[in-house]
């Protein structure tokens, strides 16, 4: 059984050639980022290349037409008046994103080790050890913590 109409077949029909867009690099006043967590209302929480947690807004016109999901790369806006707020005015694809790693401006999967390893370092710090279990290895012992609370 094929399928015979819809969008897709029109968009096919004459050759579809994907749109490119240009890669949007960081001025002053932005940073790159990685959103860490969705804080709902349009915010999220992103750390940023400068090794800083920011609360940051969607920006309007990409609320209902860009969603934003934890790990995605960003390009944040930096307030004058609030370090620890920014706005985000681009998300970055994964293509988009190893583009600007390989071009050696910034390097995302390094900046979301970090992200990732402060915010382990952050619950750890809030909750305590109580979410931890010991194995016991034969030479060695680790401590496991169970980060699925994040």
């Amino acid at each position: 059984m094929s399928h015979r109409g819809g969008k897709n077949k029109r968009k096919h029909k004459n050759g579809f050639v994907p749109r490119v867009r240009e890669l949007k690099e960081c001025e002053p006043e932005q940073e790159y980022g990685i959103v860490t967590k969705l804080l709902g209302n349009c915010r999220v929480e992103c750390y940023c290349s400068d090794d800083t947690h920011r609360v940051c807004h969607i920006r309007g016109s990409m609320q209902k037409r860009i969603w934003i999901r934890a790990g995605d790369v960003v390009l944040v806006s930096l307030r004058d008046f609030d370090n620890s707020k920014g706005d985000i005015i681009h998300q970055y694809t994964s293509s988009e994103a190893e583009h600007l790693r390989q071009s050696k401006k910034f390097d995302p999967v390094a900046l979301q080790n970090k992200a990732m390893s402060s915010v382990n370092i952050n619950h750890v710090l809030e909750h305590g050890l109580t979410d931890q279990s010991v194995v016991q290895n034969d030479n060695e012992s680790r401590i496991e913590i169970d980060f699925s609370t994040i």
